[in-house]
């Protein structure tokens, strides 16, 4: 099956890849090496923040906050 890109407008995307990238090469792969952005071709940007798992807003909430606060203010 061919994986068809993602046409929608999300431009942003939160998530936590720290346990994907730490246990799943492939994943990491994908993730740093264009694969994600290339999927998703409205994606702006792909940010990794480190250090960071599941509950990336929680965890690392000023990083976070300022990211998305940055991206809005762009519009």
């Amino acid at each position: 099956m061919e994986h068809s890109p993602d046409q929608s407008s999300d431009e942003i995307y939160s998530g936590g890849f720290g346990f994907w990238c730490n246990n799943f090469p492939v994943a990491k792969e994908y993730i740093h090496d264009g694969g994600f952005k290339k999927g998703v071709p409205l994606l702006e940007d792909v940010v990794v923040i480190e250090g960071a798992t599941h509950f990336i807003n929680q965890e690392k909430a000023g990083e976070i906050s300022s990211l998305i606060y940055d991206f809005i203010t762009k519009f």
